[in-house]
């Protein structure tokens, strides 16, 4: 009889340890969703950052080799759009 509760014993320890595991890789996990998170914002803002200076630049070459061409300044915008899944 008292080697199966020193059994039980075991096995409850045991499976405590495995608890307290889980629940520390659940935490390590979710800091590691927070910080993805936190990593694609910055790179969304990148990008959006990369496309205004793009427009920003193609603006002026337009502005700086034709004059009046608003046409192909709104085609060159079209494009980039498509082209971004815009």
């Amino acid at each position: 009889m008292l080697a199966l509760l020193d059994e039980l014993e075991k096995m409850q320890a045991q499976s405590s340890k495995w608890c307290e595991a889980f629940h520390k890789a659940v935490s390590v996990g979710a800091r590691y969703e927070e910080r993805i998170a936190e990593l694609e914002a910055k790179l969304d803002s990148a990008d959006k950052l990369q496309d205004s200076a793009f427009r920003h630049g193609l603006q002026h070459g337009f502005s700086l080799g034709q004059t009046d061409n608003q046409a192909g300044f709104e085609e060159c915008l079209s494009a980039y759009g498509t082209g971004k899944g815009e």
